[in-house]
């Protein structure tokens, strides 16, 4: 009994590995169109003005069919099978990686590539959230959450330092091809290791469509849910908001060089990976999760405000680390909170909505902090509005907190002695 105990423990944080995987190559997928943006625009000699343009439809399009998939297309998981929509989701990114690099000279068609993204990895979360879901106890779920989705942070940690290298050395469309190369080679574990449920557990049956939306509407219903939701939505504004200007703000604001900087943007996501770890064995440890994401909240804001008095570079990054930390320890407790809100059935589809409503509100993010350095010509005006959206997501679960106690109290008194 003990070794098949131990087999199954063993399985499960294997199947998070594959998932972290999974999730660490999407996210090479999707920030390649960034670092090879300068190399595109060289080789196709765009002006100025048409890499605002064309580079910025490149990205925003994949932003936009991102949160929309995760929304229209995540119930798909809960009627047709997590590991087969998985699958057919990575092997469909891949290739719309490689048809970036085959046609990137007919821009229609390179834009057409990165929908094509957006729309094959918007069910990748809230797959990774079924199985997670089915596989781990709600005590050990935070820690399991975080495992998958610290693949982000990894991927922003070494996106620059792998990818650039090897455009430099080759092209850019070499590197897209080696990343979609890469997510064809993790097909294979997937397929023969993945498992829905554990041996122990009865397989999870498939749902019609009729009853995926009626759960769906139960859950949208939920107060909670909404709240959460609402909270979820401003730690993606602030989190796109900072990471997609950080590199700019870092060079035109605090003087940094084009050395000082691809270091300087990709230190604080270490800080970024300890958070979500280190937020997650809390949230596990003390059951507190919705106090520990109203703690990241805070503290995020706070030295948000810091920030605009500090000069020195090197200080400036330790407070960059300090907040990446804060805000990378919120995602794994709210999807912990998300599960246990959302029936088993439509784990995904509650998933998706929640993940797609949060990142497609997420893009006013930069687009607000964009607008106000336009206006302002100052990019301490832009970061000071970032701490209006933490404190929206602060009031948002204040109401929860009080329910989280309640359910404290409530286990105490049930415990014997």
């Amino acid at each position: 009994m003990k070794q098949q105990n131990h087999r199954s423990e063993k399985s499960r944080w294997f199947i998070v590995f594959l998932l972290f995987c999974a999730v660490l190559l999407a996210f090479f997928a999707r920030m390649n169109i960034s670092l090879a943006l300068p190399f595109i625009s060289g080789e196709y000699a765009w002006a100025l003005s048409e890499k605002g343009i064309k580079g910025g439809l490149l990205l925003g399009t994949f932003v936009l069919s991102y949160g929309l998939s995760n929304i229209f297309l995540s119930p798909l998981a809960d009627i047709l099978g997590s590991k087969r929509c998985l699958l057919v989701s990575v092997i469909l990114w891949s290739v719309s990686t490689s048809l970036g690099a085959i046609f990137g000279s007919i821009y229609l068609l390179f834009l057409a590539s990165r929908v094509l993204l957006g729309v094959a990895q918007g069910i990748l979360f809230p797959i990774a959230s079924k199985i997670t879901h089915n596989w781990f106890p709600f005590r050990e779920r935070s820690r399991a959450n975080a495992v998958y989705q610290s693949g982000s942070q990894v991927a922003n940690l070494l996106a620059p330092l792998l990818l650039v290298p090897l455009i430099m050395v080759t092209s850019w469309k070499v590197m897209f091809h080696f990343v979609a190369l890469g997510g064809f080679i993790i097909c294979l574990p997937l397929a023969l290791y993945l498992k829905e449920t554990p041996s122990s557990l009865r397989e999870v049956s498939p749902v019609n469509i009729s009853v995926t939306f009626l759960e769906l509407k139960k859950v949208i219903k939920n107060r909670s849910f909404r709240l959460l939701t609402i909270a979820f939505s401003m730690i993606n504004i602030v989190w796109w908001g900072l990471s997609l200007w950080l590199p700019t703000y870092l060079i035109e604001a605090r003087g940094f060089t084009i050395k000082e900087m691809a270091l300087g943007a990709a230190l604080p996501y270490l800080g970024g990976i300890v958070g979500m770890f280190g937020g997650s064995w809390m949230g596990d440890r003390t059951g507190r999760r919705v106090s520990l994401i109203i703690l990241g909240f805070l503290a995020a804001a706070f030295l948000f405000s810091v920030i605009l008095l500090v000069h020195s570079k090197i200080v400036l990054l330790v407070i960059l680390t300090i907040i990446m930390f804060f805000l990378a320890s919120i995602p794994p407790n709210t999807y912990t909170l998300a599960q246990l809100m959302i029936p088993s059935r439509v784990m995904s589809t509650g998933t998706g909505l929640i993940n797609g409503l949060g990142n497609t509100v997420g893009v006013l993010g930069p687009i607000i902090m964009g607008l106000l350095i336009a206006w302002s010509g100052n990019y301490d005006v832009a970061l000071s509005s970032l701490i209006i959206f933490l404190g929206l997501g602060i009031f948002s679960l204040l109401s929860l907190v009080k329910e989280e106690k309640l359910k404290a109290k409530s286990r105490k008194i049930k415990t014997p002695g």
